[in-house]
Parts: structure tokens; C-alpha cells; sequence
């Protein structure tokens, strides 16, 4: 449980530590296909197009599951863009870090602004194929509304922001001082704890 982020994670603690089963958390989120690979038996490393087909099929099974109409979109919508945010992770986060240029359609997928997550979501849930979804991203990495949120600097460059972010969610302790604090309260928790009074062998003699 834990740092399964590929099948290939689940393969090798499960080798490692001989358990016979894994879980997968918000790497499940972020990489839906994680259970296929595993079953087949290796990674999938999609690409951006192979991506965009991804996000295509999760938006038509919430059509099906909604419908396609503005009802069923405003209730897509609780779930749809919200989701970006763990399918960017996927998305070449850190590709400049590694001295390769990031297109314009890869940044605009990688990025962590929820207002991102919205354009994302729209252009594609308005789109009628994967090429349309692709060509219809590509205007929306190159236009002026996107244009806006990066001259926010909401991007990828937070990866910083990103593991805090991360450990809160996970509400681990960041520095000594916190660590110590959480301490303090978990024991001041127990003590406060009153113990439940003991049954009587009458009590639990009815019980039986």
C-alpha cells in the first residue's frame, strides 16, 4: 500500500515482500490503464495523442452515463475537469527539468490550474472524434485564454507546491515542529479518552 504509481511498481513489491495483492490509489487516478498493464504485463507510456483518446473515452462514458445534453453535462461537470488534475500527472510534469522542450498541447495538459482543467474539459467534450478533440486542444494551448492562466504561473514549475500539497493530502508531518505538535496532540487525545464501563457476567450472559 503505497508508491504503486505502474503496473511494474505492483510486480515488483509484490516479488519483494510476497504479498499477494497490492493496492493503487491516486495512481489509479492518474493512470487509469495501471490495471490493464498489469494484466498485460507491462507499462503503457501513451503519448499526447494516445492521452487525448483517453480523455475522449472518459467523456463519452459520462455522456452515456448523464446524457449529452446541458443536464448532463452540468453534472459531468462535478467530476470531469476535476479530474485533470490527477490525469496531468501523467502528463510530462517535469519535462523541462529533464532538457526536453514541452510542446504547447503537453504544458496545457500538465497544467495544474483548475481554470486549465475547465478548457481542457470543455474542448473535448465538445469534440466528435479524437482527431477534433486533438485539433481543438491544440487552438486552446495556443490561444488567449490560456495565454492568461500561465501569466499566472500556476504551471508546472510549483513542483515544490505540488509535494506539500501532496504530503497534506497524505497529512504527513512536514518538519520536526509539526511532527512534534502531532505527537503532542494524538497523546493529549488518549488521555482525554474515557474507558467504557465493563460488562457484568449478568450482562454477558444475556448476550450469550
Amino acid at each position: 500500500n503505497g508508491d504503486v504509481h505502474t503496473a511494474s511498481d505492483a510486480r515488483r513489491m509484490m516479488e519483494e515482500t510476497g504479498v499477494d495483492s497490492v493496492m493503487a490509489g491516486r495512481s489509479a487516478l492518474s493512470r487509469p490503464w495501471i490495471f490493464q498493464d498489469y494484466a498485460r504485463g507491462y507499462d503503457w507510456n501513451p503519448d499526447v495523442r494516445d492521452r487525448v483518446g483517453v480523455y475522449r473515452t472518459l467523456a463519452l462514458y459520462m455522456k452515456d452515463h448523464f446524457g449529452d445534453d446541458a443536464k448532463g453535462r452540468k453534472m459531468a461537470w462535478n467530476f470531469y475537469p476535476w479530474h485533470f488534475d490527477f490525469l496531468r500527472r501523467e502528463n510530462g510534469v517535469g519535462a523541462e527539468e529533464e532538457g526536453r522542450d514541452v510542446s504547447p498541447l503537453e504544458y496545457l495538459l500538465s497544467h495544474r490550474s483548475p481554470e486549465a482543467h475547465e478548457l481542457i474539459a470543455d474542448a473535448i467534450w465538445g469534440s466528435d472524434s479524437d482527431s477534433n478533440a486533438l485539433h481543438r486542444l491544440n487552438a486552446v494551448a495556443e490561444g488567449s485564454a490560456f495565454g492568461e492562466i500561465q501569466a499566472k504561473g500556476t504551471g508546472m514549475e510549483n513542483r515544490e507546491e505540488e509535494e506539500e500539497e501532496a504530503k497534506e493530502l497524505a497529512n504527513i508531518p512536514t518538519s520536526e515542529e509539526e511532527k512534534e505538535k502531532d505527537d503532542k496532540y494524538k497523546w493529549r487525545a488518549r488521555k482525554r479518552r474515557t474507558a467504557k464501563p465493563r460488562r457484568t457476567p449478568e450482562e454477558i450472559e444475556r448476550i450469550r
